[in-house]
């Protein structure tokens, strides 16, 4: 009896008739913004599966060494991610773009664990450098009443960004795995191609 009680509560609310709109109208601007985006979580997106199987296969690392590396990464970020947040300008973004795709292909000279430590802290810098400018960037096309929706269709992009490259890098090994120049050359290339649109859109104002 207890739990049917607040039925009569409810029935003596008033009716609130409210509009929702569903809209994903975006500017053209931050729809450019969008494909060097995507292009950026696609390489983002290999700290993950293709990083842990590459090294675990191929380089022949244990779990517990590539652990060890997921932790510097995650150690900088915690004692760095702030001073380089200060540091940083939305130009930037170019250049902790072409880091992380040297980075990435650097990983295909890796033979040891300690070049393979001091790759992960140019990747992590890399990081720290092109997340939040990722995140800064998208803010600064909407205002304050289309802001959740930029940031939403922003956060679908990333997301699918991060998928499709893991995808492909797991399509890659198939052929590639132990052929480190050409897989890690192909991978590397979402980051240079995500650089060079970043660099167009500032040529041509578009932040």
């Amino acid at each position: 009896m207890v739990s049917i009680f607040p039925i009569f509560l409810l029935r003596s609310l008033p009716d609130v008739k409210t509009k929702i709109e569903l809209s994903l109208h975006v500017s053209k601007e931050f729809l450019q913004f969008l494909l060097p985006t995507f292009f950026t979580f696609m390489l983002m997106g290999q700290l993950g599966f293709s990083y842990l199987t590459y090294y675990v296969s191929v380089v022949k690392f244990t779990t517990f060494q590539v652990g060890i590396l997921f932790m510097i990464n995650g150690l900088l970020i915690a004692t760095l991610q702030e001073i380089v947040g200060r540091k940083i300008r939305p130009f930037d973004i170019v250049y902790g773009m072409l880091i992380y795709a040297i980075s990435y292909f650097s990983i295909s000279l890796v033979s040891n664990f300690v070049e393979a430590s001091l790759d992960m802290v140019f990747i992590t810098l890399a990081e720290m450098i092109v997340a939040p400018l990722s995140q800064a960037l998208a803010s600064s096309f909407s205002d304050d009443k289309s802001r959740g929706r930029t940031i939403g269709i922003y956060g679908m992009a990333t997301s699918l960004g991060r998928v499709s490259g893991s995808s492909i890098s797991a399509l890659l090994m198939t052929s590639f795995l132990y052929r480190p120049i050409e897989l890690w050359g192909a991978i590397s290339t979402f980051g240079i191609i995500s650089s060079i649109i970043y660099l167009l859109m500032f040529y041509h104002r578009k932040f």
